[in-house]
This record gives structure tokens, sequence and C-alpha cells, in this order.
């Protein structure tokens, strides 16, 4: 399996229903992956208020009993280009 999803050139992987703002969580992956990479600059996005609903609609997302698996945190480690998504039901 893992050499399934290290060739892979993207990977789609559904989180489960939307629910608990889970759109909102993924609008702030959004923003945030812009600065991951400048640490003084996520700091000040995860601290200013205007986020903080957005931060805890992304702690809801973590916290859902899908991260319990080990299998969905090896995806994410193993694939390069994985796409995640809550989708409406």
């Amino acid at each position: 399996m893992s050499r399934i999803y290290k060739q892979a050139t993207s990977v789609a992987v559904w989180l489960g229903p939307e629910a608990d703002e889970s759109s909102r969580a993924m609008s702030f992956l959004k923003t945030a992956a812009k600065v991951f990479d400048k640490p003084r600059r996520m700091q000040n996005l995860i601290s200013n208020p205007q986020y903080w609903d957005d931060v805890l609609a992304l702690v809801s997302v973590f916290e859902r009993p899908y991260w319990e698996r080990l299998w969905p945190r090896l995806l994410l480690q193993l694939s390069g280009g994985a796409v995640w998504r809550c989708i409406p039901t």
C-alpha cells in the first residue's frame, strides 16, 4: 500500500461529512498554507483574534475519530499531494 501512495501524483481524502464548521476549517487551511513556511507569519496568523473561530473549527476537524486510526496518519505522511475534503451530505 505504501508504494501505491508514494507513487500517486495526488490523493483525495474524505474526512467525513461537513459538520462542526469544517468548511471554515478547510478555508483556514488554505490561508495557513500560504504562510506555512514562514513561522513568524504563521504564529501571527493563529494568534490573531480574527482567526480564532477558524482555528477552533480546525481543531474540531482534527478531533474526529477518523484520526484515531493509523492509516489516515500514514496516508498523510506518504502522499505528497493529498487533497483533504469534508463534503456536505
